[in-house]
């Protein structure tokens, strides 16, 4: 499934949760999250916070797979749960180099 938009995000979200039988109620409290965040979420409202988008989709067990277009199988898929090829970014490894402290030289 190509994520495109933050309503692609959220109909994601929401087709997994579903899938492993969890409610709204259940997943805001494995994310750590509230219910309503959840919601906006699914929803596809903008603005919601990457890192707490990062952290549910973990929950969901999900991938998030960004990669040039058109690289890929040929059922290109960005978020996934179990396959992902191994040319695959790891965006939790970029951000938590982010969050080092940088080395000066």
């Amino acid at each position: 499934m190509q994520l495109r938009t933050p309503s692609d995000v959220g109909r994601a979200v929401r087709h997994r949760r579903r899938a492993l039988g969890l409610d709204q109620a259940e997943l805001a409290h494995s994310a750590g999250v509230s219910r309503q965040w959840i919601v906006a979420l699914e929803r596809g409202k903008e603005g919601v916070a990457l890192a707490l988008v990062l952290r549910t989709l973990r929950v969901l067990d999900l991938v998030l797979d960004a990669r040039p277009q058109g690289q890929g199988t040929s059922e290109t898929r960005t978020l996934e749960g179990s396959d992902h090829p191994a040319n695959a970014i790891d965006i939790d490894a970029i951000v938590e180099r982010a969050r080092e402290p940088r080395r000066r030289p």
